[in-house]
């Protein structure tokens, strides 16, 4: 908004536009499914929620369907505001909502403003061809041939074209990459891979302050896939994690992830699928499985005779790459990981591959995501990962 002075436009922050968006879309659903139109049907709530010249613009256009929902029309079965860091200009915020309405998801561009009593406003609106209100002088966001995202000022991302593959050993991040509570002095690009580095045992896609959480802009892809993160992670604490997921908050991801934790006899490695679910005014649900590799899936036991395996095995993935996955089937999801093992009286030596149960989890998820993390038990102690690839494979 031209003239919005820099304290207004603090105030347009994540809680602000996320609150607004999901009073919206919730209010659309019930309306909808009640029979009564909807919230640009009723001309209270537009008025409370849309600047003028949007409804003005959605007015001219409404034989071209329920712009809320992408012109599908139809009771919302689910939703979900992902929101981008940064803003399409001074005083604005540029999310999108993956909906689902007549058995099809959507995303669904939104544009929010400060009006004039510094409330936030829905200013501009878009969804495949089709732009309104402030978010027409935009554009869309599309992607390349390669799934590189290409975008004018103010764009909008779009889900990536599949397959989708990011190579991490440059000198700089991929295009249409952002980190989320980026700390510089912790990740280095270069030629060798993405270099990170992490200390203090809290860094997790669950905690707010958690560093360097890198994520592709734009929302995780529809159909089935799978998403494989290779790299290389040295245990220097013994409570190093990598994660690859899809990440919308804190409380609201879904992540594989591949970590040491001592266990007695020496350093463990475990595979998890972790589901997190927010819930208003309460804390999120958390659904999990959760394979040690070193009690069955990849040595029989490691506290018997496989100890020297074991920590082989830990110490080999400083130099060997793994395959971590994330894969979706329908709306349930599991993971997957593959890396070499050396031989030894446990095992014979190859590439050892496990797998979680599946967990289910309905509607669109946010946006493809890795990190290294750590336990809290590492303390000041520092781990290290080398990334070198991202991919994102279909399924049929």
């Amino acid at each position: 908004m031209p003239g919005l002075s820099a304290a207004r436009a603090q105030e347009l922050d994540e809680a602000r536009v996320g609150d607004l968006l999901n009073a919206v879309y919730a209010m659309h659903a019930g309306l909808v499914a009640s029979g009564k139109g909807g919230v640009l049907d009723t001309p209270v709530l537009g008025g409370q929620f849309f600047e003028q010249a949007l409804l003005d613009a959605l007015g001219a256009a409404a034989d071209e369907g329920d712009p809320l929902t992408a012109g599908t029309g139809g009771v919302i079965e689910d939703f979900e505001v992902v929101l981008p860091p940064g803003g399409a200009g001074e005083g604005t915020r540029d999310a999108v909502v993956m909906v689902t309405a007549g058995g099809a998801t959507q995303a669904v561009a939104v544009r929010v403003a400060l009006d004039a009593r510094g409330a936030p406003q829905i200013v501009g609106l878009g969804y495949g061809d089709h732009s309104f209100g402030r978010l027409a002088a935009g554009g869309t966001q599309t992607e390349t041939a390669s799934g590189d995202a290409a975008a004018g000022d103010g764009a909008v991302p779009s889900a990536p074209t599949l397959p989708y593959v990011a190579r991490l050993d440059q000198s700089a991040l991929p295009a249409a990459w952002e980190v989320v509570n980026e700390n510089r002095d912790a990740y280095l690009p270069e030629a060798a891979g993405l270099f990170v580095i992490a200390s203090g045992g809290d860094d997790r896609f669950d905690d707010a302050e958690g560093e360097n959480i890198f994520r592709l802009a734009a929302p995780a892809p529809e159909g089935d896939w799978d998403q494989t993160l290779t790299g290389t992670v040295t245990a220097k604490t013994g409570y190093e994690a990598v994660w690859n997921g899809v990440y919308s908050a804190p409380d609201n991801y879904l992540a594989a992830q591949l970590f040491a934790y001592p266990n007695g006899c020496g350093d463990h490695l475990y595979l998890t699928i972790e589901n997190s679910r927010p819930r208003a005014e309460a804390a999120p649900l958390v659904s999990e499985f959760e394979v040690n590799l070193f009690n069955g899936a990849i040595l029989a036991d490691m506290c018997g005779a496989g100890r020297a395996a074991g920590d082989a095995v830990v110490a080999g993935l400083a130099e060997a790459e793994y395959r971590l996955t994330l894969s979706k089937r329908g709306f349930r999801y599991f993971a997957e990981v593959a890396f070499p093992v050396p031989a030894s009286k446990a095992h014979p030596e190859g590439v050892a591959v496990a797998r979680t149960p599946m967990v289910a989890h309905f509607g669109p998820v946010g946006t493809p995501a890795m990190m290294l993390g750590q336990w809290r038990r590492a303390g000041s102690g520092e781990s290290e990962a080398l990334f070198t690839q991202f991919e994102i494979q279909p399924v049929e």
